[in-house]
């Protein structure tokens, strides 16, 4: 019989075995120190399982071993054990078997946030302020969300009991769950007479085929320039964004070049099939969630002068990674190469290194950026993300909204406001004002809702400093008085962003009935970054002025 030990020694011999293998090919003394420290690593782990006082979950340790390892490199390259191959397979296709409902942890609690239109939560009585108990009989108070996702999930067809509080009544449903497709594109739609919207979520295996539909469809309703909103969009696969490029610039035009230290990974990609249409306007909206096969995108297209980038800088991720097979399922992710997209720029914002790896990697300074130009001649930086051509930031400090969002505001608020008012019939109906931002004043009041702003983190920092020297009273006060002025200027701050405020209470509003869809609806009006992007279509001359050198 095999214990655990031994099926871990078999794993640990058959990766020295192909470490061995691999490093064969190596120069002697790199070979003896592999062997060297994986022969130390067997013996560590051997004294542990014989010797330790309680028994060692086997598993557990090697994917803890593993995960440290991975840790000293970037936070790009990772382990997929069986157990998270569901996950892997969502990134690559959007699908996955489950309730199709997003979750959120607040305290203790996990709730619903948001479940997708027409999926089993949906049709089954689930609704977002919903707080799960248990899920397939097992307590999820005090769990993480990755352990609550994971009891969510499982094959379709399969069934999972929920029990769940509403209104502090406790309700008990039992369905299957089905196969959840998420869309790559959840949104389109004419703007005006003649301008067109299409939000890209991700870059699944059907990205490139849903925009060419959404496209398609936009064109036959008149469309003569495109909005293409990339904002928040992470990436995904690197050949979907080589397609979507393809979209707007002629056959044969390179899109991006990977290079690496192994020369089977150097490879340029170039666009292979006849574009949609290379003479059609486009804004591209960004920020500084936009990442990865998002800036491959926007990032060409603007190398290329074939669009207007309006928003935020992005990301900054220039790393490609490869997916590689191991044993027993799993699988490992890791980064094998640099991008370039087509001025010869890698946007990579982090410098990672054996001395600056994912834990301490700090940003590429200023002194070794360098300066590409665009096919016309304009002006762009390496290092740095794509940085827009146009760039619109809210005046609230992202600061102060990272805290409100961080802290659930705007959810915990609808829970209250829903529960006290009466469903909207669609959309158009929902139109919040001053006294729906004075009720969430008044919320984030009885909340104690304190924001620590970095001026006020530095003043604690003061303070504290100055508790070795016994300052007088005098500069005590006057330390006590910056602090209420910080603190009454963080209210200041919320007050002259009202519209905004506004705006994002509206959005979480619309989504508990309209759901993703009344998300983008009611934004229409009300997104700088979007009324921007069609200012400069609807005026050529601006348009043309951007997308050329500056006498």
């Amino acid at each position: 019989m095999k214990t655990p030990f031994n099926k871990a020694k078999i794993a640990i011999a058959s990766l020295v075995f192909g470490t061995l293998l691999f490093f064969g090919f190596r120069s002697g003394d790199q070979l003896f120190e592999v062997s060297k420290n994986l022969e130390i690593f067997n013996a560590v782990f051997r004294e542990l399982s014989m010797n330790y006082v309680d028994e060692p979950e086997s598993g557990k340790l090697i994917k803890v071993g593993i995960d440290a390892i991975l840790k000293e490199l970037d936070p790009y390259t990772t382990y997929i054990p069986e157990s998270q191959i569901e996950d892997y397979r969502f990134m690559t296709t959007g699908k996955y078997g489950g309730i199709g409902a997003l979750i959120r942890k607040i305290d203790s609690n996990i709730y619903i946030a948001e479940p997708y239109a027409d999926s089993p939560a949906l049709k089954n009585g689930l609704r977002a302020g919903d707080i799960l108990i248990k899920v397939a009989g097992k307590d999820v108070q005090n769990k993480n969300i990755s352990e609550v996702s994971d009891l969510l999930k499982g094959k379709a067809g399969s069934e999972v009991e929920i029990e769940y509080l509403r209104n502090a009544k406790s309700q008990k449903i039992a369905f299957n769950r089905e196969e959840i497709k998420l869309p790559d594109v959840p949104f389109q739609r004419m703007l005006s007479e003649k301008t067109g919207y299409i939000k890209l979520n991700r870059f699944t295996q059907s990205a490139s085929q849903e925009v060419k539909t959404a496209f398609m469809d936009l064109k036959e309703k008149g469309m003569e320039n495109l909005v293409f909103d990339l904002r928040g969009n992470g990436g995904g696969l690197l050949m979907e964004a080589v397609k979507i490029v393809n979209f707007f610039i002629p056959k044969g035009n390179e899109v991006v070049s990977v290079r690496g230290r192994v020369e089977a990974y150097n490879q340029v990609h170039a666009t292979r099939a006849e574009p949609l249409d290379t003479i059609i306007p486009i804004t591209i909206l960004v920020d500084g969630g936009t990442a990865s096969a998002s800036e491959i995108v926007s990032g060409a297209l603007q190398d290329y002068d074939r669009a207007v980038i309006v928003g935020t800088t992005t990301f900054g991720k220039g790393l490609v990674q490869n997916t590689k097979d191991l044993s027993y399922n799993a699988k490992i992710k890791l980064t094998t190469a640099k991008y370039y997209i087509p001025s010869g720029r890698c946007i990579q914002r982090i410098q990672y290194s054996n001395d600056n790896n994912s834990r301490n990697a700090k940003a590429i300074p200023d002194s070794l950026l360098k300066e590409f130009t665009t096919l016309g001649g304009r002006k762009v930086m390496d290092g740095r993300g794509i940085e827009p051509d146009i760039t619109l930031t809210d005046s609230l400090p992202e600061d102060i909204l990272r805290s409100l969002y961080s802290d659930s505001h705007f959810f915990k608020f609808t829970n209250q406001f829903v529960a006290s008012n009466p469903e909207p019939a669609s959309v158009e109906d929902i139109a919040f004002g001053e006294t729906e931002f004075a009720a969430f004043i008044a919320y984030l009041k009885s909340e104690n809702f304190d924001h620590l702003s970095d001026a006020e983190q530095q003043l604690e920092k003061l303070e504290e400093a100055m508790e070795d020297i016994s300052p007088s009273q005098k500069v005590l006060d006057l330390a006590k008085e910056l602090k209420q002025a910080l603190a009454h200027e963080e209210w200041e701050l919320i007050n002259e962003n009202k519209e905004l405020i506004i705006n994002l209470l509206e959005n979480e509003y619309a989504s508990r009935f309209f759901y993703q869809q009344g998300r983008f609806e009611i934004s229409l009006d009300s997104d700088k970054t979007l009324l921007e992007a069609m200012a400069i279509l609807n005026d050529s001359r601006r348009l043309n002025d951007l997308l050329q050198v500056a006498n």
